[in-house]
């Protein structure tokens, strides 16, 4: 990235504050997979504090949780790969592409970002971070601005994400049968999502959040271009004309690597199970279902079959931060889970609760759980439990208390570097030049979720 001087403006409140936290962070914050290892001997000294298990147990629990969260951890890179390849096909570009040359000024820019991180994200949390890092790309290509401000602003989307179609929560608690469906099992109730994402209170709250996001950021916005960091146009251009390229060997047997005919044949065989699968069980979007939707509607749009491994593979370079991360995590919530450390501390908030406030402690108590266990299903595995229980005993609202574990989770999000490593990936970005400025994303959350879940009975 290159520093270009030029006239700077007088910086105002907010612009302030989003520069002081971007430097405090990139100051301060380690690499993600440094704090990663760091949140983990925090997470072994709280563990020895306030629960009697002896360390040697911790040990073993942490052990087991680095390899149990494997299949999550796969599923997540398969998530990104695939959906990364479809993100690639012509007809997906040539859509970011017009979509991103609507931007002409580095505030339209952001404003942008932002919009299309926050609806790609409430339509689904994958689709969110994908588009994210790639309208970030293709803006930078066409507007000179601040790079990382610019991911931030994208990646703030994600703030909302927990509220939306794909929100794990919900769908856990609309999901009769669901292993870690709490409410089911303790209140003997089913929320269906339209008591939670398609509530009232949770679209206005979602609502304010997308129309304040973009306003923040473009207030935001700094104006010393001194310090902006932009990016090299021509090196991103260079990247993606190469995984665009695709190379054939001068064989015969080329023709079958490049032959439409092979896509064709197993789209159909794909399109034969869901087809069947859901006439039979109904429709439904778990994990394995999404990569598989990805990957068939990616080879469609692609086309050739070697066009699809082209891009799979420019892909692959983005998997290597989650793969070495994703573990420590796994260990965090192992060991959260089996030491009981978790619901200590969801018990924390749970004392000083009433019926009105019980939602409100609970999504606080859910943004400083977040930073440990930043994964939807695992994050309510943890401390879905206790919300539920303490929601019977107290006659609270279940949706409400529900939702208001599911907003702590995204709230906290914005300084959680988990989720920002594949939009940072894709984009080519350093976490600790971006993740202070979702400081400002952290607090817009904070005040209008926590207030909601004040204001609503």
């Amino acid at each position: 990235m290159a520093v270009k001087s030029a006239p700077s403006g007088r910086p105002g409140a907010l612009e302030r504050f989003g520069d002081a936290s971007a430097r405090i962070i990139r100051l301060y914050m380690p690499d993600a997979y440094i704090l990663a290892v760091l949140l983990t001997f925090v997470t072994f000294i709280l563990a020895l504090i306030f629960t009697k298990t002896p360390f040697v147990t911790m040990t073993q629990d942490w052990y087991t949780g680095l390899w149990d969260i494997l299949e999550f951890s796969f599923q997540m890179i398969l998530v990104l790969l695939t959906g990364y390849a479809l993100a690639m096909a012509p007809v997906v570009q040539t859509f970011i592409r017009w979509l991103a040359s609507l931007a002409k000024t580095p505030s339209q820019a952001v404003v942008l970002a932002a919009l299309v991180g926050g609806i790609g994200s409430f339509i689904n949390w994958a689709l969110g971070l994908i588009l994210m890092g790639m309208i970030a790309r293709e803006i930078a290509k066409r507007v000179e601005i601040h790079f990382p401000y610019l991911v931030a602003a994208a990646y703030s989307g994600f703030l909302i994400w927990s509220s939306g179609i794909a929100s794990s929560v919900a769908i856990i608690a609309a999901t009769p049968g669901n292993s870690v469906n709490f409410i089911q099992l303790y209140a003997h109730q089913i929320i269906p999502e339209g008591q939670t994402v398609f509530s009232w209170w949770n679209l206005l709250a979602s609502l304010i959040v997308l129309v304040l996001l973009p306003v923040i950021f473009r207030i935001m916005l700094p104006k010393d271009r001194s310090k902006w960091m932009l990016v090299d146009r021509e090196k991103l251009m260079r990247e993606d004309d190469s995984a665009k390229h695709v190379q054939l060997d001068d064989v015969p047997v080329s023709r079958l690597d490049n032959s439409w005919v092979l896509t064709v044949l197993i789209v159909a065989v794909a399109l034969v199970y869901l087809i069947s699968t859901w006439s039979a069980k109904g429709f439904s979007l778990d994990f394995d279902t999404l990569i598989f939707l990805f990957l068939i509607i990616g080879m469609i749009l692609h086309w050739r079959p070697m066009s699809y491994v082209q891009s799979f593979y420019g892909a692959a370079r983005t998997a290597g931060p989650l793969a070495l991360q994703y573990p420590f995590y796994g260990g965090m919530m192992t060991l959260m889970i089996s030491t009981g450390l978790a619901a200590v501390m969801a018990g924390w908030f749970v004392a000083i609760s009433s019926a009105h406030t019980l939602p409100f402690w609970q999504f606080v108590a859910s943004v400083i759980l977040n930073l440990f266990i930043p994964s939807g299903g695992g994050h309510w595995a943890v401390q879905g439990s206790v919300a539920t229980l303490s929601a019977v005993k107290l006659h609270a609202s279940l949706p409400l208390t529900t939702m208001g574990v599911a907003w702590g989770e995204q709230v906290m999000e914005m300084l959680q570097p988990f989720w920002m490593l594949p939009v940072l990936a894709i984009a080519g970005a350093k976490v600790r030049d971006v993740l202070g400025y979702g400081a400002a994303a952290f607090v817009l959350g904070f005040v209008v979720y926590g207030g909601m879940l004040l204001i609503v009975h």
